[in-house]
């Protein structure tokens, strides 16, 4: 422990001996801000004061309002804008301003998000005297954008204390690409507020959003880009409309995939059935109007949308993927098919649409694996666990809240 947890430090203007845990995150969008936004929900009943290093260069219209919240938090917040593309130069200036940023903080704890924070504050740590503790949260691991990614992760494993996990199934991954050992990985899952994704009339949703009644609607919601795999969305209503022919979809989002998948829709004549809704700052409407959700993403490390689906009491059909796995439990694993099997994803939308009772069922299921399994009270539990151990890796002692 540092000896600025010993003695105690001042932050916003009050003295504390609390430990101090920085958090760096390069990429502020998608579920990865959402993930700091629920720590920083969490942070005020934690017996730690917390620290942001956040940057702009990859960020959506969410990051000033989850930074208001973080200040009213009495978080410290850094800005630091971060490449997400290796480049030695700039990776080797960013890491020394990081450095610089750590030095002044004095944390116990620095806890990199994803795969260029965790890059940056493991090169920024080496040789740094009074050197903190370092969690990395890998947040999908970067291995599977090809063999330098592999490379590197393996590489900087050697100066990573301890790795957390946001699923059980990613903590799998981690252990697989050879980056960590599974002793040395924690696993805190986010959580879900299922008082904000409360069931809706779906009637109600549908007359705000101008969307007949009684036409079946299938949702897709994320960020358009490979990832998530819209075209595979498209490919998947195709199928869906041959047997179905009074369908609508909807996919909610944007990005860099947008103009391509206009293209792909008015090159098979789909304008008028897959309509794209663009970035929604609440996407609750969207929900509550649908019949179900389809998930098409190529992989995940949790899958917020699917869990937010589910809390609202709609059923998904989702890829077999990292985190969606650990979502998808009970009588929904069969609601899962892999992420190139168009005909069984098809198969598995279509039972649900032609029978409203199993997909009322397989909804309140979904509401109560979520609300059990992704509680507020069960992140912090874990969060707490998880900075204990680092701080007194031989202590049985964990932290608990205030």
């Amino acid at each position: 422990m540092t000896g600025a947890a010993q003695t105690g430090r001042t932050h916003a203007g009050r003295h504390t001996p609390k430990p101090c845990v920085l958090h760096v995150l390069e990429s502020t969008l998608g579920g990865t801000l959402r993930y700091l936004s629920n720590i920083i929900e969490a942070s005020t009943v934690m017996p730690f004061d917390m620290a942001w290093v956040y940057s702009t260069t990859r960020a959506n219209s969410g990051l000033p309002s989850v930074l208001e919240q973080a200040r009213s938090s009495h978080w410290e917040l850094f800005k630091l804008d971060m490449d997400r593309s290796i480049n030695p130069a700039s990776d080797f200036r960013n890491a020394m301003k990081l450095r610089a940023i750590i030095r002044r903080s004095a944390p116990d704890i620095v806890h990199c998000h994803s795969s260029k924070a965790g890059g940056l504050g493991r090169l920024a740590l080496i040789g740094l005297p009074g050197r903190p503790k370092l969690l990395y949260s890998p947040h999908a691991v970067a291995a599977r954008l090809g063999a330098q990614y592999i490379f590197i992760e393996r590489g900087l494993s050697g100066l990573t204390d301890r790795f957390a996990a946001v699923s059980d199934s990613e903590r799998e991954e981690i252990v697989h690409y050879g980056i960590g050992r599974k002793s040395d990985i924690d696993v805190v899952y986010p959580s879900i507020d299922t008082d904000y994704f409360a069931p809706a009339s779906r009637v109600e949703a549908r007359l705000r959003l101008g969307i007949c009644v009684d036409t079946p609607l299938v949702l897709g919601i994320g960020r358009l880009t490979p990832q998530k795999n819209p075209l595979a969305f498209v490919e998947i209503i195709r199928r869906l409309l041959s047997n179905s022919p009074g369908l609508q979809a909807m996919w909610v989002g944007d990005g860099e995939m947008r103009s391509g998948m206009q293209n792909v829709l008015r090159d098979h004549a789909l304008e008028q059935k897959i309509t794209i809704a663009g970035w929604q700052d609440d996407v609750r409407q969207y929900l509550a109007a649908s019949d179900l959700l389809l998930s098409t993403s190529r992989y995940e490390s949790f899958g917020y949308t699917v869990a937010e689906t589910l809390a609202m009491e709609r059923p998904a059909v989702a890829t077999n993927v990292a985190g969606t796995t650990n979502i998808m439990q009970q009588e929904l694993k069969g609601l899962l098919y892999q992420p190139d099997d168009y005909d069984d994803a098809a198969r598995l939308a279509s039972g649900l649409l032609s029978n409203p009772q199993r997909a009322t069922v397989i909804g309140l299921a979904g509401r109560r694996i979520v609300m059990n399994e992704f509680s507020k009270a069960r992140m912090i539990r874990a969060l707490n666990n998880c900075y204990g151990r680092l701080l007194r890796p031989h202590d049985e002692t964990t932290y608990t809240t205030t």
